[in-house]
């Protein structure tokens, strides 16, 4: 599901099943699914707990909800303005509002945390620069993507394992009971 016309149509064109729509009014009966993702989502609409009442409302008792989001206020940045963010998230802060939306946690965990001190850092200095809205993600060369994509993924053994203290995104995963 997708809020954006031209990427509705992008996709459709790619023979891709995409329906128009917002995550806070979705168009399907409740219990419909058994799994919904919202992968960076919650944090680009105004009503983050309308959304996720939404995503309890279609999901079938027993369902499944994964939902990563940014962390940290910390780590705001004109990047966030730049797409749409109207906030970042603490840990707490994310398992405490998908537990008001009537879901029980079953883990939460901050992930890219092997990353997380050069964004800062970045961000840090991102702060320094004139204001603007500009997003402050640049193309990297291959080889400098490729070392950290490697970094990124050396913390995949941990995620479900074990709870990561801090990091730039954080993951929930939450049943309907």
């Amino acid at each position: 599901m997708e809020i954006s016309e031209e990427a509705v149509a992008y996709n459709r064109k790619r023979g891709r099943e995409v329906i128009l729509g917002s995550i806070e009014q979705m168009p399907f009966a409740a219990n419909s699914f058994d799994l919904a993702l919202a992968l960076d989502v919650i944090e680009h609409v105004p009503g983050d707990l309308q959304a996720l009442q939404e995503l309890f409302r279609i999901l079938r008792p027993g369902g499944s909800l994964l939902v990563t989001v940014p962390a940290l206020q910390m780590l705001w940045s004109a990047h966030d303005v730049a797409n749409g963010h109207y906030r970042r998230y603490t840990l707490d802060e994310l398992r405490d509002l998908i537990e008001e939306a009537g879901f029980e946690v079953v883990t939460a965990t901050y992930f890219n945390t092997f990353l997380f001190p050069l964004v800062l850092a970045l961000r840090w200095l991102w702060h320094l620069r004139p204001k603007g809205s500009a997003s402050d993600f640049i193309e990297v060369p291959r080889p400098l993507n490729a070392l950290l994509t490697w970094v990124f993924s050396l913390e995949r053994p941990f995620i479900g394992r074990i709870k990561l203290p801090f990091g730039v995104s954080a993951l929930c995963f939450a049943r309907k009971l």
